[in-house]
């Protein structure tokens, strides 16, 4: 693992294919940014676009890789293409203000959580696959349910 992260270049370059994790990542965050010249930054391009979106981003490239994947692998970028900046926002509120109100409360748990979550959507589409929705819905609704009380 660590020996293909000090080893990756990390450039982007057109007419290119990539195999290796993290160059694949890499390109696929780098398309995601290309994307959003033509995604409307307000409301984005509608729920389940992103991958079409960055598809067309990428035959104007010419970026292959082998896995042949279109996702993002990155929740902000996900929902900046698809839910532009007000879903970036809100899922942005959904984390951050809890995070926030559990740190003045003391409550670790969801503080934790909420970093964890985070940290996770910089890597990955977490709440565009079933397991990250459900992980994500299950967790949220039972840890912040003690604050709708007070």
């Amino acid at each position: 693992m660590w020996q293909e992260l000090t080893q990756s270049s990390y450039t982007v370059s057109p007419a290119s294919v990539y195999s290796v994790s993290t160059e694949i990542r890499t390109s696929l965050w780098w398309l995601s940014w290309k994307a959003l010249s033509s995604t409307n930054l307000i409301w984005g391009n509608g729920t389940g676009a992103t991958e079409h979106v960055i598809e067309r981003t990428n035959d104007r490239f010419d970026i292959k890789n082998t896995l042949n994947t279109k996702d993002p692998h990155s929740q902000y970028f996900e929902t900046l293409i698809s839910h532009g900046l007000l879903g970036l926002s809100v899922l942005l509120m959904i984390l951050v203000f809890p995070a926030c109100l559990a740190w003045r409360r003391g409550d670790l748990l969801t503080f934790c959580f909420c970093i964890l979550m985070l940290i996770t959507c910089i890597t990955e589409s977490a709440l565009s696959v079933q397991k990250g929705i459900l992980f994500f819905s299950v967790l949220y609704s039972l840890l912040i349910s003690p604050y709708s009380e007070s």
